[in-house]
C-alpha cells in the first residue's frame, strides 16, 4: 500500500492463500487487538489495490463479499516441461495410492485407511495387492492409524525426493491420493500439487467436499472422483471400483482441458490483467 502511494503506480493485490479465511486461522490463538488488525489490513488491501487476484472460485467468492468488489481468479499451475518423459515410462508395482508431499494431522484420510482395513479383510487378493506410498513428510498419525487398522505392512515411505524424481513417480503411480485438510472454509482450497497431479495424467482419488473447487476440476477435467471426509460407503464404492480396473489392467484416465492449468496458460492470463494497466502506465 505504502509503494502504491508513495510512486502512484497500480498495485495488484494477489490472495495465494486467503488471510483471515485460510482454513486454520483459528488455529492461530491470536489476540482480539491481532485478530481486528489482520481484518483491518486486510480490508485496507481490498479497498486500495487495483486489481485483485485469488485461486479459486470460492476464495473470490469469499473475497468479493469481504471487500464489496470484483475479485479476478488464476489458479495455480504446473510446468509442461516437467512432465516430458519416455514413453516406456513403467508403472509402480501393486495397487498402490501414492500421496506426495506433507502429510498433516489435518489430512490425514481417517475413513480410508478404515476402509481399505476393512476391505483387506473381506478380500485376500486385495489385501496382497494393497500397497501405501508417502513421499514426503508424513505425520506419525497416519501410521498409527494404518497400524490401528493392520495395513501398516502394506505402507512404504520416503522422505525426500528431488522434485524432478518427485513428478517422474507421479505419471508411474496406479493411484494419485489427494486428501484435503479436514477443517473449515477448506471449499477454495486449490494446491499446487493438483495441478502437477493433473499433468502426470494418473487416477487421482481426492478426500474432501464433494462440491469444493478441487472436486470441480477433477470432475471437469476427468481426472478423478473426491469422497467426503466421512463418507466410509461412497469410499469403499470409490476403491472397489479402481481396484476392479486394477485387475482388469484397466486403472487408467482419459483426462481432458488441463492445458489451460498450464503454467503458460496462467501466464497468459496474468498478462491479460496487466495489459488493463497499459493507459496508466504510458
Amino acid at each position: 500500500m505504502g509503494l502504491k502511494q508513495k510512486f502512484n503506480i497500480p498495485w495488484i493485490a494477489d490472495f495465494r492463500d486467503p488471510w483471515t479465511q485460510i482454513d486454520f486461522y483459528s488455529q492461530l490463538k491470536l489476540s482480539n487487538w491481532a485478530d481486528n488488525k489482520h481484518k483491518r489490513l486486510e480490508r485496507q488491501v481490498l479497498a486500495q489495490a487495483n486489481k485483485v487476484v485469488t485461486v479459486s472460485p470460492t476464495c473470490g467468492t469469499d473475497l468479493e463479499k469481504l471487500g464489496n468488489r470484483k475479485v479476478d481468479v488464476i489458479t495455480n499451475g504446473f510446468d509442461t516441461d516437467d512432465f516430458k518423459f519416455s514413453s516406456d515410462l513403467k508403472q509402480l508395482d501393486g495397487f498402490l495410492f501414492h500421496h506426495i508431499g506433507a502429510l498433516n494431522k489435518d489430512r490425514n484420510p481417517y475413513t480410508l485407511w478404515k476402509v481399505l482395513g476393512d476391505l483387506c479383510k473381506e478380500h485376500a487378493d486385495l489385501k496382497k495387492d494393497l500397497a501405501i506410498k508417502f513421499t514426503g513428510k508424513t505425520d506419525a498419525i497416519a501410521f498409527e492409524t494404518l497400524k490401528q487398522h493392520g495395513i501398516l505392512d502394506n505402507a512404504q515411505k520416503t522422505d525426500y525426493l528431488p522434485h524432478s524424481e518427485v513428478v517422474k513417480l507421479m505419471a508411474q503411480s496406479p493411484v494419485l491420493l489427494l486428501p484435503l485438510n479436514n477443517t473449515p472454509n477448506n471449499g477454495g482450497v486449490l494446491s499446487g500439487k493438483l495441478f502437477e497431479y493433473l499433468a502426470a495424467k494418473r487416477p487421482v482419488f481426492g478426500i474432501g467436499l464433494p462440491d469444493a473447487d478441487a472436486a470441480a476440476i477433477l470432475k471437469s477435467t476427468q481426472a478423478g472422483t473426491m469422497v467426503h471426509f466421512d463418507d466410509y460407503e461412497g469410499t469403499k464404492k470409490a476403491v472397489l471400483d479402481l481396484y476392479q480396473k486394477y485387475k482388469s489392467n484397466q486403472l487408467s484416465i482419459n483426462s481432458s482441458s488441463i492445458d489451460k492449468y498450464s503454467r503458460e496458460n496462467c501466464a497468459k492470463d496474468y498478462a491479460s490483467l496487466l495489459n488493463e494497466f497499459k493507459e496508466f502506465l504510458n
